[in-house]
């Protein structure tokens, strides 16, 4: 009966991201205080409308998980960490691309409206509302809000995660089609545990530390994370494990792309040493996080008093294998990358309507003024969309002339206020009378006074 309710538990929350859940694959042990759940596959159709709403630049291809291992404590379960285990955990990215090209998001006239206007354009902000504005409200109702430092607390005390056998790619032929290339991340173990010692080094020019129980034991929570023989590969002309193509022909279907693949295959292919691509070849990184959770740590840590958080890292050598194909690859994809960044905001001002492809004979002059207008504020809108794009490109350099010239300012400030103190001292004394540093000639002030009102009407 337990059992029964921790299914119907684990379902309900599991069910609808995981192909494939059900009984036969979960092993329940309630004594001895472990959850085994064996051969699923995630949903991409579930998680990646979660990673389009952080605006992140990837979607889930395919996501597979040997086997979860949940142990906890019966007893203790509230007091103890839970340990999570996962074997063979392979992930596949790609582009983040809407296949339905966000349909609900246009608006579609009758055929016989022929009639267009500014007010079709750009009145955007209600027209999202209607679509995002109600269904955004409906989920904050009735919801409790919880701190983000009091959950970041609850895990980094109370879990440590295991994943033995991980691999991540990330495989483009959408943006990429002329040349497709693939990278992905390796490693063998990953392991993320609360440890009872924090790290003390003597040397900062040695890797060699000490372990010992920090002070204030109760305030602090020490975790330390290993990522154990790590690579990393590119392939430039590379074979896609799931091509585009398949993947927007399997969306509809039950499994979807695993109707079309079988899990074996996809996990063979994932399992391949890879080991003529590196680009980094095996390393390892080894680190550790103090967090400092009294409520009164970030005011002391603004005043500098003590750190709200430290993390340590050390890694084994590394050695890189760059080619000049695979410059190029990163080339496109950190501009896919800046690309997919700003374009919540460059689609907020997307017009509502479709460029009208179709042609008539008989069409009429209405007709035609509508699909030049639509044209052209699709043509406004790309002009906009690159502006913003050159805007945020020099963003860092703007930066950087205006720290430059703060920095001057900073340094005529000073000087000035050094001379007005020798301007000062030098009136207590009697009006000609001289210091000794300022015997040989003027001390300038005028000459600095007009520096610094040519700098300010620069600034302007």
């Amino acid at each position: 009966m337990i059992q029964g309710k921790l299914y119907d538990y684990l379902h309900k929350y599991l069910g609808d991201y995981l192909f494939g859940f059900d009984k036969s694959k979960l092993e329940i042990a309630i004594l001895s205080g472990s959850i085994d759940l064996k051969d699923v596959n995630v949903r991409p159709d579930k998680i990646n409308p979660h990673l389009a709403a952080h605006n992140l630049p990837v979607a889930l291809k395919a996501g597979m998980i040997g086997q979860l291992h949940l142990q906890y404590n019966l007893l203790s379960c509230l007091s103890n960490p839970f340990d999570v285990i996962i074997d063979d955990l392979q992930v596949i990215l790609g582009p983040r691309i809407s296949f339905d090209d966000n349909d609900h998001s246009f608006v579609e006239d009758a055929e016989s409206n022929e009639s267009y206007d500014l007010s079709n354009c750009y009145n955007i902000h209600h027209h999202q509302m209607r679509f995002s504005f109600k269904d955004s409200e409906e989920k904050k109702e009735d919801q409790k809000e919880e701190s983000p430092a009091d959950m970041l607390k609850m895990v980094l005390k109370n879990v440590t995660l295991r994943i033995n056998r991980l691999h991540i790619r990330y495989e483009d032929d959408y943006y990429a089609d002329e040349n497709p290339f693939a990278f992905g991340f390796i490693c063998d173990q990953f392991v993320s545990y609360v440890s009872p010692t924090e790290w003390k080094f003597g040397v900062l020019e040695n890797n060699k530390f000490t372990r010992s129980e920090p002070r204030d034991s109760d305030d602090l929570i020490v975790r330390e994370t290993n990522i154990i023989n790590t690579r990393i590969y590119w392939k430039s002309m590379a074979e896609m494990y799931i091509p585009l193509s398949l993947l927007k022909e399997t969306k509809d279907l039950e499994q979807q792309i695993f109707d079309a693949i079988s899990l074996e295959d996809m996990r063979a292919l994932m399992r391949k040493s890879f080991a003529d691509e590196n680009l980094i070849d095996t390393f390892s990184v080894y680190s550790s996080l103090v967090y400092n959770t009294r409520e009164s740590a970030m005011e002391e840590a603004l005043a500098n008093q003590r750190q709200r958080v430290k993390v340590e890292i050390l890694i084994t050598k590394i050695f890189f294998n760059v080619s000049p194909n695979m410059l190029n690859d990163m080339g496109s994809f950190l501009e896919y990358a800046q690309n997919s960044k700003i374009s919540k905001e460059i689609k907020a001002y997307r017009p509502y309507r479709r460029p009208i492809t179709k042609r008539k004979d008989d069409e009429s002059e209405k007709l035609k003024r509508k699909k030049k207008l639509i044209c052209r504020d699709w043509f406004f809108f790309a002009v906009w969309a690159a502006r913003l794009k050159k805007i945020i490109q020099a963003a860092p350099k703007i930066r950087e002339d205006r720290e430059r010239r703060l920095e001057e300012f900073k340094k005529i400030s000073d000087s000035l206020t050094k001379n007005e103190k020798k301007i000062n001292a030098k009136s207590k004394r009697g009006e000609g009378e001289r210091l000794p540093t300022e015997q040989s000639g003027e001390s300038g002030e005028e000459d600095k006074v007009k520096e610094l009102e040519q700098y300010l009407s620069k600034m302007k």
